[in-house]
């Protein structure tokens, strides 16, 4: 029974996750990263030691000058965090905080500061 849950959990947090990343324009998508970055800061300490997370705000702030330099104002910054708090929130109550914290931390990791797609 633990299986085919884990399955669906997982299922349901990616969906969770990259709901949003639709349609949405290479500015929205550094926004996302350097909101979702700020979350795994903050709500995820225990995942990773000091220099993980030097290396994460480091990215965060290139991807940062990416979106300002793209265009990126205050409310666009805003609508990223609100965003990013959205998903995060969904997926903290359908996979719980260590899953949550885990996928964030992977997608981050795997994305970097490298140009989006």
């Amino acid at each position: 029974m633990k299986r085919p849950l884990f399955i669906l959990t997982s299922v349901m947090l990616t969906s969770a996750c990259v709901a949003t990343t639709e349609n949405l324009t290479p500015k929205d998508k550094y926004l996302n990263r350097v909101a979702f970055a700020e979350i795994v800061m903050r709500d995820c300490p225990a995942d990773g030691g000091y220099s993980s997370f030097a290396q994460m705000r480091s990215d965060a702030a290139s991807n940062m000058k990416i979106a300002k330099s793209l265009g990126a104002t205050d409310t666009d910054i805003d609508a990223a965090r609100k965003r990013a708090a959205q998903q995060y929130g969904s997926a903290y109550f359908l996979a719980g905080p260590q899953r949550s914290c885990d996928e964030l931390i992977k997608r981050l990791a795997w994305a970097g500061a490298e140009p989006v797609q």
